[in-house]
């Protein structure tokens, strides 16, 4: 088929050049020496007897609806000129391409991101927008104004108390003496039992892999 196709383009392309019009016929591929020979002349439009279709009246379109959906098209933003924009402020292509199939996110996103600074643009903020609304982090029915101040919370890096850590440690430690004893045996599942009691008592106070990390070396 390829084949096919590129010899047409060159035959093609060199009757146009000598001002000749290309018959308008159906030719088949020669294999044996990659060409295309003629077969049979093409009809008319007229010789296929083409049928209106019944359930399908004839549409007029004036010249006020003609202009109305010109200005339509030349004004809307069309998935290649969206996805061009996401991927301008940095934002990953897969991560783009699926806002630009979802419009509506596309388009929220769009909002907030006029809301961040220049320094916001420039380190990151704009890709941690994107995930927070495409795993619902933080939901798309709030107003940007709100998703745009939640998601700079969410950002901020949690600082550590770690002599208030220590406390929580020893208190989920003598508080969870068998989930200790089962992670001691060898069910090492059994830690996550204290990670969740630290986490809720401390209403999380502390990220969860620095949890994790401190009671692992409490243990060995």
């Amino acid at each position: 088929m390829r084949k096919a196709i590129d010899f047409e383009l060159e035959r093609q392309a060199s009757i146009l050049q000598k001002g000749e019009i290309p018959a308008q016929e159906t030719r088949r591929y020669i294999e044996a020496n990659g060409s295309t020979t003629a077969m049979r002349q093409k009809e008319e439009a007229h010789d296929y007897r083409y049928m209106p279709e019944p359930d399908i009246p004839p549409v007029a379109i004036n010249k006020d609806q003609l202009q109305l959906l010109k200005k339509h098209v030349e004004t809307t933003e069309l998935p290649n000129e969206r996805l061009k924009t996401l991927m301008e402020t940095q934002i990953k292509r897969e991560d783009a391409l699926l806002l630009v199939d979802d419009k509506k996110l596309g388009d929220f996103l769009i909002t907030v991101i006029q809301l961040c600074t220049s320094e916001e643009k420039q380190n990151g903020f704009i890709q941690k927008l994107v995930n927070y609304l495409v795993n619902k982090k933080i939901s798309s029915s709030v107003s940007k104004q709100q998703f745009y101040k939640q998601a700079q919370l969410l950002s901020k890096p949690i600082e550590t108390d770690t002599v208030l850590l220590r406390q929580y440690l020893k208190e989920a430690l003598e508080n969870n003496k068998a989930a200790v004893s089962d992670y001691k045996a060898g069910n090492i599942n059994a830690i996550n039992s204290m990670v969740g009691y630290i986490m809720k008592e401390s209403k999380g106070a502390f990220h969860a892999k620095i949890v994790l990390e401190e009671l692992e070396k409490a243990l060995t």
